[in-house]
């Protein structure tokens, strides 16, 4: 394997950690005050301002971590974003269940 293909492998696996991460927060975020508080008016807010860009920005050291340990087979890759995605997830769930409806 040459170096343009190691390098195309990282990047292809860092990308798509970030957009799957930051698409779960997006979707957590904006979702999950509509359905805990569904009479507060600035619910969405939380996906779009905090859970979204935050799982972007974690998505990136995630999506590295594989190149790092030089995980690159489709099946260990596919199941390491689908429990990190899940784990990121509940986690954005936990943090919404702590907030408190003003």
């Amino acid at each position: 394997m040459n170096n343009d293909n190691v390098a195309e492998k990282n990047t292809k696996w860092v990308c798509i950690s970030t957009i799957v991460h930051g698409a779960i927060g997006l979707l957590v975020g904006f979702s999950g005050p509509l359905i805990m508080f569904p009479e507060s008016n600035q619910g969405p807010l939380v996906g779009i301002f905090i859970t979204g860009p935050m799982g972007f920005i974690i998505g990136i050291p995630i999506g590295y971590l594989p190149v790092i340990f030089k995980i690159f087979e489709k099946v260990k890759m596919k199941a390491y974003l689908v429990v990190t995605g899940t784990t990121y997830a509940i986690l954005c769930f936990v943090y919404l269940s702590g907030q408190k409806q003003h």
